[in-house]
């Protein structure tokens, strides 16, 4: 279970806050402000951290691919064929929309 601890908390008491990162089994504290989470606290073993870094970049980039794909097939555009996609980009880029709207 992750160990949880305010912004404040981590201030006044950040080595506790790290050690009981450390000393946890899911190795890592998760930072609230107001009772929401804010951050995630996890440490970093010597060698780690281009892996830790690229981990963290690649699961936003799929969230952002996931809501992308969410707003597609709510816009009704998850179905438009490549052509138009093409089209409707060297409008965008020219200033040329179709629908009037630059």
């Amino acid at each position: 279970m992750a160990t949880y601890a305010t912004v404040r908390e981590l201030q006044l008491n950040a080595r506790r806050v790290l050690d009981a990162t450390r000393a946890d089994g899911d190795r890592q504290a998760i930072i609230t402000s107001r009772g929401k989470p804010v951050a995630v606290l996890v440490p970093v073993e010597p060698g780690e951290l281009d892996s830790v870094q690229r981990g963290i970049r690649t699961r936003r980039l799929l969230d952002l691919a996931a809501a992308l794909t969410r707003d597609a097939a709510v816009a009704g555009s998850l179905a438009m064929p490549m052509a138009r996609i093409d089209r409707e980009i060297s409008a965008v880029r020219h200033g040329t929309r179709r629908n009037g709207r630059r």
